[in-house]
């Protein structure tokens, strides 16, 4: 792979972040989920034999603390994203391009389009989009550019 595409594909990853922290945050999400239905399973069964009378005790405490577990890194996976969700739209809105590359980045790496979507939201053709985004990932290169 030339230099020139290995630039290119880091600045798709860099772009490709904000996806990447929103699959993770929706990931965390979905455990988090799966955890309080267990344990509402888990509290019926408590009750039930609490009521039957049954001496032996169900310690679901390491499941509960499992669960607050599980809410803060949700927590934290929600903060990275809007950072990361935030620090793409400045780089994209600050860069010293045409609006249609930038909203073709941000129609990409933001809201998630698909090519073809872009293309007929915008009324473009497909190689078209291709070409904006290809200038539009050379100037982040510019401006992420180490002086």
């Amino acid at each position: 792979m030339g230099k020139d595409k290995e630039n290119l594909e880091i600045a798709k990853r860099y772009l490709d972040s904000v996806r990447e922290a929103k699959l993770n945050a929706i990931a965390i999400a979905c455990r988090v989920k799966e955890l309080k239905t267990t344990s509402k399973k888990l509290i019926a069964v408590y009750q039930m034999e609490s009521v039957g009378g049954s001496n032996k005790k169900m310690d679901i405490s390491d499941y509960v603390a499992k669960i607050d577990e599980e809410v803060a890194k949700q927590l934290k996976a929600m903060q990275i994203y809007a950072k990361k969700e935030q620090e793409v739209k400045e780089c994209i809105d600050n860069l010293g391009v045409e609006d249609k590359v930038k909203r073709v980045l941000s129609m990409r790496y933001l809201s998630f389009l698909k090519w073809a979507d872009i293309a007929e939201i915008c009324k473009y053709s497909l190689a078209h989009v291709y070409r904006l985004h290809l200038k539009g990932l050379e100037s982040i290169l510019i401006k992420k550019r180490p002086n």
